[in-house]
């Protein structure tokens, strides 16, 4: 499994709980730092990479938590994972409370300057991740934060 944007690993640890194998990546390096430092165990690896660049490895299933809207290119981080990532996608990212403006040539959110792309409804994420292959599973808005969960559908229809 793949926590992308695993920070300081809190939910990395988390998912190691009841997951065979966890990978969680960042790119924030002391995060990953604190996160050997203090959430390790047999079943985690902790990897400094941009998601934007890194090749994605194969696995089973992702999960990324407000993680998306760091991203300058979703659309094409969301191909790379749906290429690689054989039964779901699980993932969480706030909606409809930010726009994105120019500042000094940097598109960033009006609210969190670490956001690079806004998404207004849940219907702009959904078209970043269903297709032919990958379909929507299960999802719920709880305030801002949008939470979806994607399948596979060659390895479940």
């Amino acid at each position: 499994m793949l926590d992308l944007g695993s920070g300081a690993g809190y939910g990395t640890e988390i998912i190691a709980e009841v997951a065979k194998a966890v990978v969680g990546i960042d790119v924030n390096e002391p995060e990953v730092l604190s996160a050997i430092k203090n959430r390790k165990r047999d079943n985690i690896a902790y990897l400094v990479k941009d998601l934007e660049e890194w090749n994605i490895p194969r696995a089973d299933v992702s999960v990324q938590f407000e993680n998306l809207e760091h991203l300058y290119n979703p659309k094409r981080f969301a191909d790379r994972l749906k290429e690689k990532i054989k039964k779901f996608i699980i993932l969480s990212t706030p909606v409809g409370c930010e726009k994105l403006i120019n500042v000094n040539g940097d598109m960033q959110a009006d609210l969190d300057s670490t956001h690079h792309s806004v998404f207004n409804s849940p219907s702009e994420v959904d078209k970043l991740f269903i297709d032919d292959k990958w379909k929507h599973f299960f999802s719920f808005r709880d305030g801002i934060t949008y939470i979806a969960i994607y399948y596979n559908s060659e390895n479940y229809d």
